[in-house]
């Protein structure tokens, strides 16, 4: 048997043990699901950690191969869409409702002792714009285990045709292009456009806001076809730039 036994490295196992951290929601049958595997374990090892019998590990294998492929659950886009899509959506409002009460201080990328002095008000807003950036991040990585493609991913090649996969910023600000002219290595080390380059994401989020970031959670089909757009577009833009370059002169023309 394999599903059962490997259940932990499954994206069902991510999301469910997220979801109930409250950080997203996930599909009932999903949870239900795991719940009937977890309790098809803890009845087929009793506390053990191996199986009792064949028929124990049998009758846990159907539930770990639901949770295994998601399908039945409306699958990795789905999931992206309908559960992943709208909790970043109401954490990024509420991270410009904290910004706008923090004003710039809720910007500022190291703490200061003047922070003591603010009012009340001001320094709950600041702690809850760290807060919602800290969820921001833990939910994007969850969006990235969905979508797939990243440097860490074994199939990469077949879900990516950016090559930067989950990794690449068009994936989290759908218009980069106009935020950052050279948007295709956009946050890779040394193309940082905000201001710091540390482990601190406010400043990056921050930054993105202030500068006409559109914000998305794509599917990989949804990415991809972006990316291609994209790419295209450069590709006209270089070939209309050759066509309309000057030919030097050669000399055999009418002289003045």
């Amino acid at each position: 048997m394999h599903y059962a036994d490997n259940y932990r490295e499954t994206l069902a196992h991510l999301l469910v043990h997220s979801a109930r951290t409250g950080l997203h929601t996930i599909p009932q049958a999903l949870a239900d699901d795991y719940d009937e595997l977890m309790q098809a374990v803890e009845d087929g090892q009793g506390g053990t950690g191996r199986w009792l019998n064949l028929e124990a590990e049998q009758h846990a294998e159907k539930p770990a191969k639901r949770i295994w492929r998601l399908a039945p659950y409306g699958g990795q886009a789905g999931i992206i869409t309908d559960h992943i899509a709208p909790a970043i959506r109401q954490t990024l409002d509420d991270l410009r409702s904290s910004l706008a009460t923090a004003g710039p201080w809720g910007r500022q990328i190291t703490p200061s002792l003047a922070m003591l002095e603010l009012p009340d008000e001001t320094r709950a807003a600041i702690v809850r714009v760290h807060t919602a950036c800290e969820q921001y991040d833990r939910l994007r990585r969850v969006w990235a285990a969905l979508r797939g493609g990243g440097r860490h991913d074994r199939s990469a090649g077949m879900t990516s045709a950016d090559p930067r996969g989950s990794d690449s910023i068009l994936g989290e600000v759908r218009n980069i292009n106009d935020v950052v002219p050279a948007w295709r290595w956009a946050g890779t080390p040394g193309n940082e456009p905000w201001p710091w380059n540390g482990t601190a994401s406010h400043p990056r989020l921050c930054w993105l806001l202030d500068n006409g970031a559109e914000f998305w959670t794509p599917t990989a089909d949804q990415h991809n076809a972006l990316w291609r757009l994209l790419e295209e577009a450069d590709r006209e833009a270089r070939r209309t730039t050759q066509v309309r370059r000057p030919v030097a002169a050669t000399g055999t023309g009418t002289p003045a």
